[in-house]
């Protein structure tokens, strides 16, 4: 399975560190609804007034024949009355028209305001409602209070996405994570460029600081791109990248892992968390024993042949348990245990620790998805003390046998 960085698709605005990535959100379904003036604090537009519909003309307020009192038809009506009639009728029927084109509008921006107060409302979170986005304020003073609140200027944003860039530029480890690596680059990069810092401006500058980055794990991309470089003048960013994911997708694929390798066979979940074993997940050999102890009659013969079950667990946990401590972490793949991993405890980790964004992406999958990791995880939580221990010598109480005597 090949792991993708994730993102949320919908950000919740908490405090100023989800500030700016909530306004682009803001800003980007209100130019979709083409009403994003309605809710810009610095514009002066307004929401439409919703039309009044015209009356119609009345015969009544018409001059009248000579012989009618108060007309009620066309007919009755005086020759000087059916022409002013008849003209205001057509005036009518241009404001009718009129009415019912405006009144199309004002429905579809209430509809996309409507839209745009949903969000907000799903998005905001309840103490910022109460404070910024009170029901008699206009939308224009909810972002403006929204702003003044929680709000960051743009020297902070372009130093904090400087920063991001800057990170994600250091050179790749491995070359098992460069579909991660390269996402992450990305997302930072396209962040940088949007709000102009300058270490995005200069295509030079950001192939020369991508080519240092991979040149280590990937000499001969490197050098095949340098000499490309040389000979086109108008390759950008983008197809950089392109031809870096095609030359990793060639020489480095990403191996999809089958359903079976995150499935636990019942011979290793056993051998591997010999406490939570019972008797009907045991094998038959195991149950032949159990079965033969419990009624205290293990022969001598069993025990020269056939091991305990205890010693069984024990040879075949061991090799395990010397590889967790001295392989990769399951979590983060760095060298330590996985009950030592800063990144599953933060609260043990030190204060110059500081994650990674990708690699708690990448726990946060196998959280999902990964199911011996899950089983792993599982069995750190579970207290050391609670786990049922048992030894050969360890016999449970005969039940008592009434013996019958031959008269």
């Amino acid at each position: 399975m090949s792991i993708q960085p994730h993102r949320d698709t919908l950000v919740t605005l908490r405090d100023h560190t989800t500030y700016t990535e909530w306004m682009t959100q803001l800003k980007a379904r209100c130019a979709a609804y083409s009403i994003w003036p309605i809710f810009d604090p610095e514009s002066t537009i307004v929401m439409k007034i919703e039309p009044t519909e015209p009356e119609m003309p009345q015969i009544s307020n018409y001059a009248p024949a000579a012989s009618v009192a108060e007309p009620t038809r066309q007919s009755e009506l005086s020759t000087a009355g059916l022409k002013a009639f008849k003209e205001d009728l057509e005036y009518y029927k241009i404001q009718s028209e009129n009415y019912r084109m405006t009144l199309r509008s004002y429905e579809k921006q209430q509809t996309s305001v409507q839209q745009i107060v949903l969000f907000i409302q799903s998005t905001v979170t309840s103490h910022l409602q109460k404070t910024c986005c009170e029901v008699t304020q206009s939308h224009k003073q909810w972002i403006s209070n929204l702003r003044s609140t929680v709000g960051v200027d743009d020297r902070f944003e372009k130093e904090r996405a400087r920063e991001r860039y800057r990170n994600a530029i250091k050179p790749l480890r491995s070359t098992n994570t460069w579909e991660i690596w390269l996402a992450e680059y990305d997302q930072a990069a396209t962040e940088s460029e949007a709000i102009g810092n300058a270490d995005t401006l200069q295509i030079d500058a950001v192939i020369s600081d991508f080519i240092d980055a991979t040149a280590k794990q990937i000499p001969i991309w490197t050098t095949t791109f340098r000499s490309i470089t040389r000979l086109q003048q108008d390759i950008d960013r983008r197809t950089m990248m392109r031809s870096f994911r095609e030359h990793m997708m060639a020489h480095h694929p990403i191996k999809p892992r089958s359903r079976a390798a995150f499935a636990v066979s019942d011979q290793s979940f056993a051998t591997s968390r010999p406490h939570m074993v019972t008797d009907r997940d045991a094998s038959p050999t195991s149950d032949n024993l159990l079965s033969t102890r419990k009624r205290g009659r293990l022969s001598k013969s069993s025990d020269n042949s056939q091991p305990s079950i205890e010693q069984q667990r024990g040879a075949s946990t061991e090799p395990q348990r010397r590889n967790n401590q001295k392989g990769k972490c399951h979590a983060c793949g760095y060298a330590h245990s996985l009950k030592d991993c800063f990144y599953l405890y933060p609260e043990r980790a030190p204060e110059w620790f500081t994650p990674k964004a990708y690699v708690v992406e990448n726990i946060e999958l196998k959280r999902q998805h990964d199911t011996e990791f899950q089983d792993l995880l599982r069995g750190l939580r579970k207290p050391e003390s609670k786990r049922i221990k048992r030894s050969d010598t360890d016999t449970p109480t005969p039940t008592r046998i009434t013996e019958t005597i031959d008269e």
